[in-house]
């Protein structure tokens, strides 16, 4: 979403249109007026504040403004060769550089670059679906070829005495 940008807003949608051609050419940033539950990057130019509904995980301001409060603790992050500031608030992560909106295609890249390593790897597909067991037991096969305790007990039995034939046979 692209909000408050009028004078550096042709610069966000050529970045936005650059960002779409760069991975593997799928369409993924629409800009829209205002924020839906699917909008996950928010970039603010104005130096008033957003509405308080307005909810992104990530928000990328031109210039640090007094709506964001947050900002004064801001931690700093260096990455292909840009400074980045970040901070955590209720709206959503706020990110803050000099290179916001990018005015060459070498920081253009740079920026690509260091949001797609900021961004969390894809989990790995498991090999194999996971297995469905039922709900009762006699879903289970019964057992046909079970031996009857009576040999158990009589194997049982011979090894007991093996074990101690052998052990008398040691002490002597």
């Amino acid at each position: 979403m692209l909000a408050g940008a009028q004078e550096q807003g042709a610069a966000w949608r050529s970045l936005l249109a650059a960002f779409a051609r760069a991975g593997d050419g799928a369409e993924r940033y629409t800009l829209a007026a205002e924020p839906a539950t699917a909008t996950e990057l928010i970039i603010w130019e104005s130096p008033s504040a957003p509405p308080a509904n307005w909810r992104a995980p990530h928000w990328w301001l031109a210039a640090p403004s007094p709506a964001f409060p947050e900002l004064a603790n801001a931690s700093t992050l260096n990455i292909n060769g840009l400074t980045l500031k970040y901070a955590d608030s209720p709206r959503g992560r706020l990110w803050t550089s000099d290179a916001f909106p990018p005015r060459d295609a070498d920081t253009a890249r740079a920026l690509y670059e260091a949001w797609q390593q900021l961004s969390p790897a894809p989990a790995p597909a498991y090999p194999m679906p996971s297995q469905t067991l039922g709900g009762t037991r006699s879903a289970l096969p019964a057992i046909t070829d079970a031996k009857p305790a009576a040999w158990l007990a009589l194997v049982l039995l011979a090894l007991f005495l093996l074990e101690r034939i052998l052990s008398h046979a040691r002490r002597s």
